[in-house]
């Protein structure tokens, strides 16, 4: 909640540079809770992760499945080089995921410094 302070108390020096950390440490707060919403509407509820979990054993499963009969049918040469690419698309997959998330936590600091260039630029105006 926003505190209205008399005009008159703002010309002590002390009290201007409290009431301004304390402006600095209310924008700190509402940048934080920001992120803390935005964290919890991202995340997925225990139950949907062990639905997910368990569709990903079952196509674990299939994929085994078919890499055994794809294994017994086809020759080594042509299944190796499948796999090989498979394993290469897959870590690339995980590399794109990585660089995602990187570039989240990039643009939420790059937020919160330009919040605080703000704050100090409307001090330094003071």
């Amino acid at each position: 909640m926003p505190l209205q302070i008399p005009d008159e108390y703002l010309m002590d020096d002390d009290m201007r540079d409290t009431y301004q950390m304390y402006k600095d440490l209310q924008a700190e707060f509402q940048a934080t809770h920001q992120g803390t919403e935005t964290l919890r509407g991202e995340s997925m509820n225990p139950n949907e992760l062990k639905k997910e979990i368990g569709q990903l054993e079952q196509e674990k499963e299939q994929l085994l499945t078919k890499i055994t009969m794809f294994k017994n049918k086809g020759d080594q040469a042509d299944f190796q080089a499948l796999l090989e690419a498979t394993s290469k698309l897959r870590k690339e997959q995980e590399n794109d995921a990585r660089l995602n998330e990187k570039e989240r936590e990039l643009t939420s600091m790059i937020e919160v410094s330009e919040h605080q260039l703000l704050s100090v630029r409307q001090r330094l105006m003071d």
